[in-house]
């Protein structure tokens, strides 16, 4: 099997598309209007569910594990990839990570006067944005630079 291949798309009969498009209606009441990041990562994981996971190529794989993040599943990203980002953003999403105590940054620099003034550097970032499945909205994951701890 090419792994660039497309699956063959089976057209749904109409009692389908109508159970096709209340499943889609209720999951697409938690994302954004425009819905268009929703309808791409749901017809890459319809598409690629249709296929058995044996026939699967590196590619797909991919694809699907980005669906399912699209989609804000980051458990079920982890449980096929063991990848520790998964796991610590679905963490920070459920309220299992609190913000650490990791102290601020601390450089002197001159001012304009030549004199030596201390300067505060937040140890937080904002390491990406994610869909929130329990909010229905858009969130940023933050992340210590000190002690590396994700939360929300």
């Amino acid at each position: 099997m090419d792994i660039d291949a497309l699956p063959k798309v089976k057209k749904p009969t109409k009692a389908e598309q109508v159970a096709i498009d209340a499943e889609q209606a209720e999951m697409a009441k938690r994302f954004p209007a425009s819905g268009r990041q929703f309808n791409r990562a749901k017809a890459v994981l319809t598409e690629l569910n249709a296929i058995p996971r044996e026939d699967w190529g590196q590619r797909q794989f991919n694809s699907y594990v980005d669906a399912l993040v699209e989609m804000g599943e980051f458990d079920v990203a982890y449980e096929l990839t063991r990848d520790k980002k998964y796991k610590q953003i679905w963490d920070a999403i459920n309220g299992k990570t609190k913000l650490c105590k990791c102290k601020d940054y601390e450089s002197i620099e001159l001012d304009k006067n030549n004199q030596p003034v201390t300067v505060r550097h937040s140890r937080l970032f904002v390491r990406s944005e994610v869909w929130n499945v329990r909010t229905g909205a858009m969130a940023n994951i933050i992340m210590c630079n000190v002690c590396g701890r994700v939360t929300l």
